[in-house]
């Protein structure tokens, strides 16, 4: 019974994450969003499907073989997510009022048609638009940073921008959630595929699929899973020898969020190690790692290269003039609390921090790494670098930890060897 009791448990508490959001607030710890004043019919749902699917196991758990009690969890768990997905996609569906989605998503909504327009998105000024209506409770009356800078590489619009274009030609309600609800099954559905015994299939499906605390930041928008989603493909297709793919998997990785390029050095050790001097092979992943890093940021850098810079690195590291505020659960967030930094709006970076906290923790995992090469190894030690790195950056959010989360799962459901006879392409 413990597999349905903490399946009850994640959907439960999750319940409320859903119905109150435990979102850090922006300018200090918004800690009455943390309790359970208010309440959401969207919890109550989930409640309900929760409380109902731990009573069938309770009363005719016994009766369940194993591979029978794993489905019964799925279909459990994809109901969950099924009606969180429904409630969260359906006001567009049916022209209501959308409140439950990320301003990033909005923002990247608006790339896509840019995009289709001609327009560059790194140079535009987001003024008059939806987002900035849909910003205007975050700022008042003050002036917007995020209306100068789109900070999302371009993986993000690019795959927008054919939804745009659908919408319109179709007349179907413009959603660019879409793409993150699918990356968020690619990654779940191949990391449950990739576990070898029916444990740890039901293990995962319950930590991924059945966990309202991963399944709610993609649904509402946040763009974290597009990038763990590349990595987890990538690894595997590694893992079936298909280098060249993986190598395509990684370089998308690398264009769908800037998190991914810590994850370089331990990507280049894991390939050495594991090709065992194959330079062909080496190469050719390489390149098509290359290739498609220059055909996603290539077209951007000729059309304005600095502004590209200003948006993905100045603007999200904190040295452009009226930056994005420190906010969230980050080290600056507690220095702010504790007054120590005289106000959010201040404008420096954290990089010489995070060069030094980085000098000590990359020599680390690293030579771990390199003595222990494998895919699971390489998850963990991604996570913690990018978990080190990220904490004391200027904002640190908990979709942040949701997607280190789901790092950590990659992590043991490549803990167990493959069996040779499941070395094939995925593909």
């Amino acid at each position: 019974m413990l597999e349905p009791l903490v399946l009850f448990i994640l959907q439960l508490f999750g319940s409320r994450l859903l119905s109150n959001g435990f979102m850090i607030g922006y300018f200090g710890i918004n800690w009455d969003n943390l309790l359970l004043w208010r309440y959401h019919p969207l919890g109550f749902f989930i409640d309900v499907l929760a409380i109902g699917g731990f009573l069938v196991f309770l009363l005719r758990g016994e009766r369940f073989p194993p591979a029978q009690k794993q489905k019964v969890i799925l279909t459990i768990s994809l109901a969950v997510m099924l009606l969180v997905t429904a409630f969260l996609f359906g006001g567009r569906l049916f022209n209501r009022t959308v409140d439950l989605i990320h301003d990033g998503a909005v923002q990247t909504e608006i790339a896509g048609q840019l995009l289709l327009n001609g327009q560059n998105p790194y140079d535009y000024n987001f003024a008059g638009t939806a987002f900035e209506h849909f910003q205007r409770p975050n700022f008042g009356d003050a002036s917007n940073p995020t209306l100068d800078h789109y900070p999302y590489p371009p993986l993000l619009p690019v795959l927008t921008a054919p939804l745009a274009w659908f919408s319109a030609v179709a007349g179907f309600p413009y959603e660019g959630r879409w793409i993150l609800l699918l990356a968020f099954a690619l990654a779940a559905g191949l990391l449950i595929r990739r576990a070898t015994s029916l444990a740890d299939r039901t293990w995962l499906t319950i930590l991924t699929v059945g966990n309202p605390f991963i399944i709610f930041f993609p649904l509402i928008g946040f763009n974290d899973i597009l990038f763990a989603s590349c990595l987890i493909a990538a690894v595997t297709l590694a893992e079936r020898k298909t280098w060249s793919w993986a190598g395509v998997f990684f370089g998308l990785a690398l264009a769908a969020k800037q998190t991914a390029w810590l994850a370089i050095p331990f990507w280049l050790i894991w390939m050495v190690r594991s090709l065992h001097g194959d330079r062909r092979t080496m190469r050719r992943s390489v390149l098509w790692t290359i290739g498609v890093v220059a055909l996603l940021y290539g077209p951007f850098l000729i059309w304005n290269a600095p502004a590209l810079y200003d948006d993905l690195v100045r603007f999200v590291s904190g040295v452009v003039p009226h930056t994005y505020p420190i906010s969230g659960a980050s080290l600056w967030q507690l220095l702010i609390i504790e007054r120590s930094i005289p106000s959010p709006w201040i404008t420096t970076s954290a990089s010489l921090l995070q060069l030094a906290v980085a000098a000590l923790v990359f020599p680390i995992t690293l030579r771990r790494f390199w003595q222990r090469p494998t895919a699971s190894q390489f998850f963990w030690s991604v996570t913690f670098v990018i978990l080190c790195l990220s904490w004391i950056n200027r904002y640190f959010y908990d979709n942040y930890l949701a997607t280190l989360l789901l790092l950590a799962l990659a992590g043991y459901a490549f803990y167990q060897p493959l069996p040779t006879e499941k070395r094939q392409s995925i593909l």
